[in-house]
């Protein structure tokens, strides 16, 4: 009798330890949420311009893509995808996406914390974007 009371009190102290870690791994999850974003885009003379209103530590980016190349940006502004750094690194971005100027339209890839994978559209007569962990959104 003695070993059954025991028994019982130690798969009480096991759910006891598992009910504990539920509300952990739930509050894990929950930081691992991508941040939001809002970003400007512009086109300006042989390049382009982002202005960021929300989830940023930058606030304006310019530059110039004479050959085309994808330009990596994510929360820090712009950086490079031929050194990604380690999982859970303290200088890990939220987001991490290209944006690339062709001839006549601008080529988004969404890498991380965006909804989106690729997006792709003209700005008429150097107007403006706006684009967020969605996608295009309304200015």
């Amino acid at each position: 009798m003695k070993e059954v009371v025991q028994t019982i009190q130690g798969v009480k102290y096991v759910l006891f330890l598992l009910l504990c870690a539920v509300p952990l791994n739930a509050q894990e999850n929950e930081d691992a949420e991508p941040i939001p974003f809002k970003i400007i885009v512009k086109e300006n003379k042989g390049g382009l311009k982002l202005l960021c209103k929300e989830g940023c530590s930058w606030i304006s980016l310019s530059f110039t893509s004479k050959d085309e190349t994808p330009q990596a940006i994510n929360h820090r502004g712009m950086t490079r995808l031929d050194t990604p750094l380690p999982q859970n690194h303290p200088d890990e971005s939220e987001f991490l996406f290209t944006i690339q100027k062709t001839k006549n339209k601008f080529s988004l890839s969404g890498l991380k914390g965006t909804a989106w994978k690729n997006l792709e559209f003209d700005i008429p007569g150097y107007g403006i974007r706006a684009i967020d962990r969605f996608g295009l959104m309304q200015i």
